[in-house]
């Protein structure tokens, strides 16, 4: 027997495009270099799964579907949380799961068009999801930021200009 539970999903976007569950919109502030930005942005979009039964029963169809992001680019890095999670039944606890995908796409529509196919919305099993530009300026995934190819003091003086 399922849970009923209601779905919400946020989006920290200036737009919306229509998806099957409710979304909420924030305007998103740009960061100075964004001008220049080429290529596409890399987005950072949490989940947050408080249906056990539902999550099992949908798990292979959102892993395959996981995978064929991944294999077309547009998924960078996906995975569950390490927080501990409370057992089905557990007392005094709920159940929920959580996890973290990182995506390319040219821009917010484009992110809304590829998560609105995942099974997991599809079937109601995101009870949140919050989306956020991000510019992943250092570590390995260094080289898609807007800022790759400057020179260590070019870059800093770009990150300066975000106290100004």
């Amino acid at each position: 027997m399922g849970v009923a539970l209601e779905t919400k999903v946020l989006f920290h976007f200036s737009s919306c495009i229509a998806l099957p569950q409710s979304c909420r919109c924030q305007a998103d502030a740009r960061t100075a270099g964004d001008q220049e930005r080429q290529g596409p942005w890399r987005f950072v979009v949490s989940n947050v799964h408080r249906d056990p039964t539902g999550w099992g029963r949908h798990l292979d169809a959102h892993l395959r579907w996981l995978v064929g992001r991944a294999e077309s680019g547009q998924l960078r890095a996906s995975g569950p949380t390490t927080r501990t999670e409370a057992k089905p039944g557990q007392p005094g606890q709920a159940w929920k799961r959580t996890a973290l995908l990182v995506f390319a796409a040219a821009e917010e529509e484009e992110l809304y068009k590829i998560v609105a196919t995942d099974p997991y919305l599809a079937e109601g099993q995101m009870q949140e999801m919050t989306c956020t530009r991000w510019d992943p300026i250092l570590g390995v995934l260094g080289e898609e930021s807007s800022r790759a190819g400057l020179s260590e003091a070019k870059l800093f003086e770009r990150l300066a200009e975000l106290t100004q």
